[in-house]
């Protein structure tokens, strides 16, 4: 069928444009029956497929954002690497804490609106391309994603979700 023959492809675009277009593969997925089950099946590589990036890259973002100077030690290597950042271990200088540092991807924050954007075009464009019919669902999905994903960006949000969570079960 048509949706097996252009899987591959949607896939291999998906995953050559990395960062937002990877968490829309993942919400898409996540959706359930929401896309072909070809396309289900292609995509669920973006679950587990992002490849850390190199140390220079997180150090440098790292230390703009948070300081360098507030670890006794960071990991080079990463724990996770997911579509838009990474984590590393490391420990607090002052507390000698063990921590999971997050840092996000630079091009994350930079590219969202403009990702976003595309994103969408792109995905109305499939629809046309393959006339799927499902351009409603596509507009109703991206709607959901462009208010969620930003909250992906929001590390202030993050900690108080695990603040949250940490009252809960304590």
């Amino acid at each position: 069928s048509k949706h097996e023959e252009a899987a591959p492809m949607i896939a291999a675009m998906y995953m050559d444009l990395g960062g937002v277009y990877l968490k829309a593969a993942q919400y898409a997925v996540a959706q359930g029956s929401l896309l072909p089950r070809a396309w289900e099946d292609r995509l669920q590589f973006a679950f587990n497929a992002v490849k850390p990036r190199p140390w220079k890259e997180i150090k440098g973002t790292l230390d703009r954002e948070v300081g360098l100077s507030s670890f006794a030690r960071v990991d080079e290597t990463a724990l996770a690497a997911a579509s838009v950042g990474q984590v590393h271990r490391g420990t607090v200088k002052l507390e000698g804490d063990p921590v999971a540092i997050k840092v996000l991807y630079l091009d994350a924050r930079r590219n969202m609106v403009q990702d976003l954007k595309n994103q969408r075009a792109l995905c109305e464009l499939v629809d046309q391309i393959l006339k799927l019919g499902c351009k409603d669902t596509v507009r109703t999905v991206m709607d959901e994603f462009e208010t969620n994903f930003p909250k992906e960006l929001d590390l202030s949000n993050e900690v108080r979700n695990m603040q949250r969570a940490i009252d809960t079960f304590d």
